[in-house]
Formats: C-alpha cells, structure tokens, sequence
C-alpha cells in the first residue's frame, strides 16, 4: 500500500515512535521498521535519524528486530550500487 506524500511524515513519525518504544511488541516494532525504509526510499533525509534509532534499538540484542535490520541493510545496501 502506497503511502500518500501527505502522509509520510505522520507515519514516518509514527514509525519511529514504535521502533524506540520498547513496551511495544516485536512484530510491531518489525513491522515499523519495514513500513519506515519504504519512506526512506521516498525521502532519504530521514536516513540519519533512522540510524539513530536502529542503533539505540540493536543495543537490546532481540534476534528479530536484529535480523529484520540486517535485511534492510542488504536492501538499502542494494538500492545503493542501483543509483
């Protein structure tokens, strides 16, 4: 689902709130994580404060949410010798 250009900013907000709150659950926070690096493709200033986030958010050492990064990593990793 496409997410309006009126919109990603409330979203990507929303994203980033559910990644750093870890009261909420795994799959959430997993599925935050792939719904903001679709914005990201869109708008790439975010980039910083993703990391930002990602790094505070690996310190917890989950598997899932560790494994779910890695993926994005290839994928941007990939995105990037396509530009």
């Amino acid at each position: 689902v496409e997410i309006p250009e009126k919109d990603l900013g409330i979203a990507a907000e929303t994203c980033f709130s559910i990644i750093s709150n870890p009261s909420r659950s795994i799959a959430e926070r997993a599925f935050a994580m792939t719904v903001l690096y679709r914005i990201l493709q869109r708008e790439p200033d975010l980039m910083h404060e993703f990391q930002l986030v990602i790094e505070s958010t690996l310190q917890e050492n989950i598997p899932a949410l560790n494994a779910r990064y890695r993926n994005i990593q290839k994928e941007l990793n990939r995105n990037k010798t396509k530009l």
